[in-house]
C-alpha cells in the first residue's frame, strides 16, 4: 500500500513537471516572436534578452521597396531612425536592432509604408531635392499617417485658425515622404526621433509636437 502511495504521487509529480514545461516553452515562443501581418510584407520581431530584431519578409513574386519607421520609448534613440529599403521576392532582411534601456519601461508602433514594384517607383535619388522643393517652397506642410491623432489635431486647429498648409498623406503619396526625408537627411542624426505630424514650416522641419497651443503659435 505504502508503495503505490508513493508510486503515485511520483507519478502526479512528473505530470505536475511535465505540464509546467509544456507551458513555459509555449510562453517563451509566445514572448519571443511577434508578426504584423500584411497581404505583402510581415514585420517579424525576434527578442533576444534585451535585444530586439525586427525583420521584413516579402511574401511576394516581386521585390518591393519600403518605408519603416519606428517610434520607440525605452529603447535607445537610434532605433527611431527612418529605413528606405528594397526586398528580394520571397525574402526576409533585418531592418533593425531596438536595444532596451534599463531605466525606463520599454514599448514601440512603427510605420510601414510598401511602395509597391520598386522598379515602378525608383528614382534618382540626386534630383529628389529639387522636386520636393517644387512642392514644399515656402509653405507650411504637414507629413499626416493614419489613426494619427495629433496630425488630426493640428489640422483642426489650422482650420480653426485660417492658417494655410498642405497636407501630404505618407500611405497615399509614400514617394513625396521618401523625397522629403531624402531632403532633410543632412539634419537626421542618431539623436533625432521623427514623430507624426512631420511638418515643413516654409524652410525648415520640425519632428513633431507636443503641445499644441505652442506649435500653433509657432506656426501662425
Amino acid at each position: 500500500m505504502y508503495k503505490d502511495i508513493k508510486y503515485y504521487l511520483r507519478t502526479v509529480f512528473m505530470l505536475h513537471k511535465f505540464i509546467l514545461s509544456i507551458i513555459l516553452v509555449f510562453s517563451c515562443v509566445v514572448t519571443s516572436t511577434s508578426q504584423s501581418m500584411n497581404s505583402t510584407i510581415e514585420i517579424i520581431e525576434q527578442k533576444r534578452g534585451k535585444l530586439t530584431d525586427l525583420y521584413a519578409q516579402n511574401k511576394t513574386e516581386d521585390t518591393l521597396n519600403i518605408f519603416f519607421l519606428v517610434h520607440a520609448k525605452g529603447y535607445r534613440k537610434s532605433a527611431s531612425k527612418p529605413i528606405i529599403t528594397n526586398i528580394p521576392p520571397f525574402s526576409s532582411i533585418r531592418l533593425t536592432t531596438l536595444i532596451e534601456l534599463t531605466s525606463e519601461p520599454s514599448s514601440y508602433t512603427y510605420d510601414l509604408v510598401i511602395n509597391g514594384n520598386a522598379t515602378d517607383t525608383s528614382f534618382d535619388y540626386e534630383d529628389l531635392p529639387k522636386d520636393i522643393e517644387k512642392i514644399i517652397n515656402r509653405k507650411i506642410v504637414l507629413f499626416t499617417g493614419i489613426n494619427c491623432e495629433k496630425c488630426t489635431e493640428l489640422i483642426t486647429a489650422l482650420d480653426e485658425n485660417k492658417v494655410r498648409y498642405e497636407v501630404i498623406d505618407i500611405n497615399e503619396k509614400p514617394v513625396y515622404y521618401r523625397q522629403f526625408i531624402a531632403h532633410i537627411q543632412s539634419e537626421l542624426t542618431v539623436n533625432t526621433r521623427i514623430r507624426l505630424p512631420l511638418i515643413w514650416n516654409k524652410d525648415h522641419v520640425i519632428f513633431g509636437y507636443d503641445d499644441l497651443n505652442d506649435i500653433l503659435g509657432y506656426l501662425e
